[in-house]
């Protein structure tokens, strides 16, 4: 284990994040990393541990930041073994007009 807690990413969508997250993710969507580049720059130091609901998008987004030399961690089963294993999730409401 590291000194530092890792920093956990949910790459899904918004509507898969408020539906059910890992408690302490930071939503960044895979498709939106240039929008969310000033904040990944502040977690370059840390490592990161992605997930999504199967693999396929947390796969895209990972190769995107490593080739910027971010350490990267994938979540073994993503986030459909998470909800397998029963873990807890954190869930949100939808936003108001939705």
């Amino acid at each position: 284990m590291s000194a530092q807690p890792h920093v956990i990413v949910d790459v899904r969508s918004e509507k898969e994040f408020r539906a059910g997250h890992i408690k302490g993710a930071i939503h960044i969507p895979f498709d939106q990393i240039t929008q969310h580049q000033p904040l990944l720059d502040t977690l370059k130091t840390q490592t990161l541990v992605v997930y999504c609901r199967s693999g396929r998008r947390a796969a895209i987004f990972e190769q995107a930041l490593a080739q910027q030399g971010f350490s990267l961690l994938h979540l073994n089963g993503d986030y459909l073994h998470w909800q397998a294993e029963q873990l807890p999730v954190i869930t949100q409401s939808e936003p108001a007009g939705q």
